[in-house]
């Protein structure tokens, strides 16, 4: 629909195309290919260049299945952060004193306000920061990452 009320008419284009060729290629069926209005889709949140750019087959059956196949989703992520810049061994970010100032090429992000926390973030931080550009997304990426971790 973005594509015929020509909002970005180019870039929605060239993700209908893309969204063509995942059909062609048997990756999903024309029912199961579910997305938000903006385009992105599965648990991901692909849009369909970046499906076609770093989608993996994680459990090795031929299909790159980001809706359903959890192994195929996880290794999709690693992929995608792979291949934008995520330097392993380096965290994303740390949570500091709320009246810290920011230091070693990263910056601080206060989701909150003055008042709340404050993370000291990387260069990971700003490759999550690629995939949604959202600090409520990168924050509660690496958050929920550390708590898996944990």
């Amino acid at each position: 629909t973005l594509v015929h009320n020509n909002f970005r008419g180019k870039f929605f284009r060239e993700q209908l195309i893309a969204a063509l060729k995942i059909l062609s290629q048997g990756h999903v069926g024309l029912h199961a290919m579910k997305g938000s209005w903006a385009g992105a889709m599965g648990q991901c949140q692909f849009i369909p260049t970046s499906f076609l750019a770093y989608a993996a087959d994680g459990d090795g059956d031929g299909r790159k299945d980001i809706w359903t196949n959890k192994l195929d989703v996880f290794a999709s992520i690693v992929n995608y952060l792979r291949k934008v810049g995520w330097r392993p061994g380096l965290r994303w970010g740390d949570e500091v004193a709320p009246g810290a100032q920011a230091g070693g090429g990263g910056r601080i992000v206060r989701p909150a306000g003055t008042g709340g926390p404050a993370y000291q973030t990387t260069e990971n931080f700003k490759v999550i920061l690629r995939w949604n550009q959202s600090d409520f997304f990168a924050l509660a990426v690496g958050l929920l990452s550390d708590r898996i971790a944990a």
